[in-house]
Order: structure tokens, then sequence, then C-alpha cells
């Protein structure tokens, strides 16, 4: 394993990594062409494609699953609203919006803070 160093920082790594490990510039490998001569390869970093947190994707499944909750509630206070009892349907209604809220706020701040 042979080091090398970095054309931006001065600070020397491996020449297998893909990029410096202190500042992350690509590194430029030489392979040579047929007739001996030098073509710079670029290789680049590896691209993180999953730059969402999990807290805002916790917030989206305890959206969805108030959501969820509220029908079940809602289903099952629809024998007890033949009665006059509608308070399982309007706590079910709030669970709903409330879900919803929670669902929104969690997508707009995932979308806010990792585009």
């Amino acid at each position: 394993m042979a080091l090398i160093q970095c054309r931006e920082c001065g600070k020397q790594y491996s020449t297998q990594a893909a990029a410096c490990p202190v500042c992350a510039c690509p590194t430029v490998r030489a392979d040579r062409d047929a007739g001996g001569g030098a073509i710079p390869v670029v290789t680049t970093a590896p691209v993180v494609t999953e730059a969402t947190g999990k807290h805002w994707k916790r917030l989206q499944l305890v959206g969805i699953l108030m959501m969820l909750g509220s029908c079940v509630a809602i289903i099952g206070s629809a024998g007890g609203s033949a009665k006059g009892d509608t308070s399982g349907s309007m706590i079910g209604g709030g669970l709903f919006l409330a879900g919803v809220v929670a669902f929104i706020y969690g997508r707009a701040m995932a979308w806010w803070h990792h585009g």
C-alpha cells in the first residue's frame, strides 16, 4: 500500500482510498494508455444517498400510526354513536388531525434539512 499526498490539504493517505479522509478531495490516479502515456483518471468519493435523519422519519411514522389509530377509534365507536355517544368519534377525529399535522411537519422538516 503506497501513500500519496493530497493535492488540497497536503496530508498523506493511501492510494487505495477514493478520496482524502481529511478534506474529501477525490484521488487522481494515472493510468497508462497503449502508447505508455499517462491518462489521468479521477475517482470520486462515494455518494451518500440517505441524507434524511431518523428523527424526521420517526415523526412521519408516528403521524401515520396516529392516523391508523384514529381510524380504529372511529370504527370502534360506530356502535356507540347509535346510542348518542360521539366521544369516540371526536377523539378519533382529533387523533387523525394530529396525525396529519405530525406527518406533514415531519415531511416538511425532512425536506427543509436535507432538500
